[in-house]
């Protein structure tokens, strides 16, 4: 078990690095077409993700390897590492608010009766559940997920089996262990445009 108090960083990372794409590509979100605006989500889903994975990979492998088994230096190192990132974000994206405008066919609501849906929660429902039907599907039917399950239930016969395989074996089932460690940072860097509101204060 790992007892990592830094997760919440990642999420903050790709909040940040998301505002940073909105931004970039403010003039689709300005467009009246709406392939242009869930571009411009896709793009920013797709960075937030994969900077959240990188740092989330880096923290794993530097920090939180180290000192398995032990939750002590667990909770001290993770909190650590979550007090530099709180650091790192004002100096990147500054002490101020970082506002972000919905994309222009994102915007309104959708009236069913007396009930108001923004249309905005509506997409970020229908992304959850396509990554829900995702990691369903990844877990159930591949074998990446039959690591991951393996490895919830006993991950240290997952590790043993993985050092008596044979070489060519052996590399392919340590890539699908470092899959499903990604999947799980990946989430997070997708949990931050899902969650989020479209302001990012710090």
């Amino acid at each position: 078990d790992i007892m990592n108090f830094a997760h919440g960083a990642l999420v903050t990372f790709g909040a940040f690095v998301a505002a940073s794409v909105f931004a970039a590509l403010r003039a689709w979100g300005r467009a009246e077409e709406l392939w242009l605006n869930l571009a411009m989500v896709g793009v920013a889903l797709v960075a937030a993700s994969i900077v959240a994975g990188a740092i989330g990979w880096f923290c794993e492998r530097v920090i939180i390897r180290p000192v398995y088994r032990a939750h002590l230096k667990q909770i001290l190192v993770t909190i650590g590492a979550l007090i530099v990132a709180e650091q790192i974000v004002p100096v990147l994206w500054g002490a101020v608010p970082v506002s972000v405008p919905r994309p222009e066919m994102l915007k309104g609501a959708f009236l069913i009766g007396d009930i108001a849906i923004e249309k905005y929660r509506v997409l970020c429902i229908a992304v959850g559940l396509v990554i829900y039907v995702g990691m369903y599907l990844a877990l159930s039917r591949t074998r990446i997920g039959l690591v991951i399950r393996a490895g919830v239930t006993n991950r240290e016969m997952v590790r043993a089996r993985a050092a008596h395989a044979e070489s060519e074996k052996l590399k392919r089932e340590q890539r699908e262990v470092l899959v499903a460690e990604a999947e799980k940072l990946v989430l997070a860097g997708l949990k931050s445009i899902k969650e989020k509101d479209w302001s990012i204060n710090l």
